[in-house]
């Protein structure tokens, strides 16, 4: 017996008509989102590939939906990440005029693509402090699902001190065993921010880890190209969504 899916449920309980409407009323959202220029920074190291890892995965989730992404860092490729035609990665130099040199990065690349930054966390507070309004929509920060993960990423938000009001920040927990699971870490990092260092922290959702994750450190090709509908690829794509849209959009 065939399994229902949603789809035969839509059309038993919503007309076709109105389903076609609520299609084309949601299509102008999407374009706009797609043709939008979007500059989130990482914290990422050269010596810690995982979190530049996560990164190159969440460039290719946003080739994919019909964007151009691109990753800027201060240091090349390591030969173990994973590789992929779709996205480029440019390389900026940190130095005294570090902020100068990432908006120079910044202005050369094409309307409406998607740039994700990364910079070595002690190196990002400095950076933030002093880039001029509007080069980046905010700062992504990744929260490993351990018992020390929310505590780690409050002491890269201490780092970070006051950065520009205009600019997001964004947590989403890595690797956790539920969904229930990631809200309960995201809750304990978002009540300490606000008690401790008075920032809005917001819900990015979850990235989550599976067989197909391993899998794409083994054979040096992104979560995607090793199975495109593994729950990990479907995480990456929600989070890419997410990062192009209006703040508070997680599930």
């Amino acid at each position: 017996m065939r399994r229902r899916g949603l789809g035969d449920f839509l059309h038993y309980f919503i007309p076709e008509e109105e389903q076609r409407e609520a299609r084309e009323r949601a299509r102008p959202a999407q374009l706009e989102n797609r043709s939008r220029s979007t500059r989130w920074c990482l914290p990422a190291s050269p010596d810690r590939p995982l979190s530049c890892a996560v990164a190159i995965d969440l460039a290719v989730a946003t080739a994919r939906g019909g964007c151009r992404a691109e990753i800027l860092a201060p240091f090349r490729q390591h030969w173990l990440l994973p590789k992929s035609a779709e996205v480029s990665w440019r390389v900026f130099e940190l130095g005294q005029a570090e902020s100068g040199s990432l908006a120079q990065a910044l202005e050369a690349t094409p309307p409406g693509s998607r740039s994700y930054v990364l910079v070595p966390p002690e190196r990002l507070g400095p950076l933030l402090r002093t880039l001029p309004p509007g080069v980046l929509d905010g700062v992504l920060l990744p929260i490993e699902a351990t018992a020390r993960g929310p505590a780690q990423a409050l002491g890269l938000l201490r780092q970070l001190g006051r950065p520009l009001p205009e600019l997001r920040i964004g947590a989403v927990p890595v690797g956790a065993s539920s969904r229930a699971v990631a809200r309960e870490i995201f809750s304990k990092l978002e009540r300490a921010a606000g008690r401790q260092l008075g920032l809005d922290v917001e819900d990015m959702g979850e990235l989550r880890r599976d067989p197909a994750s391993f899998r794409s450190l083994l054979f040096g090709v992104s979560v995607l190209d090793v199975d495109e509908e593994a729950s990990s690829a479907q995480s990456l794509r929600a989070l890419s969504d997410r990062l192009a849209g209006a703040p508070n959009q997680a599930a």
